[in-house]
């Protein structure tokens, strides 16, 4: 028998969706507005840029709503690694952006948030694997 997903790997899929459903929706339909949060103006041929993260965040929104639907570790294993590599690249990105690049502070909010999805889908991920073992 497939190992099955325990329940804080589906808790984590699912707060994931919740979180990735409101900022990828608010990038997506409003872009100015979600700018706007950080104190930005974005210029209309930059709005697309954020729209087009706002898919990306609904993209993974929804990979962890198959995740969630799923029932053995086997058939999220792939998604849960790539879930860990987005949001510790989020991470990174967000943290090189605010320190190099005049990224406003409340960045700091989205780097905490892509951090703390990023140690949990990779301590999922481990203790997935080591039941494997």
């Amino acid at each position: 028998m497939e190992p099955s997903i325990s329940k804080s790997l589906r808790a984590t899929f699912l707060v994931h969706l919740a979180v990735a459903a409101v900022l990828g929706l608010a990038f997506l339909l409003v872009p100015d507005w979600a700018a706007s949060l950080y104190g930005l103006e974005v210029p209309p041929p930059f709005a697309a840029i954020l729209r087009l993260v706002g898919a990306a965040m609904l993209g993974w929104g929804l990979s962890s709503w198959f995740g969630y639907k799923a029932r053995s570790w086997e058939s999220v294993r792939v998604v849960v690694a790539a879930e860990t590599l987005w949001t510790l690249a989020g991470a990174l990105v967000t943290v090189y952006s605010i320190l190099f690049d005049g990224f406003p502070a409340l960045g700091w909010l989205n780097a905490a948030i892509f951090g703390a999805f990023a140690v949990a889908f990779a301590w999922q991920y481990r203790a997935h694997a080591k039941d494997q073992e």
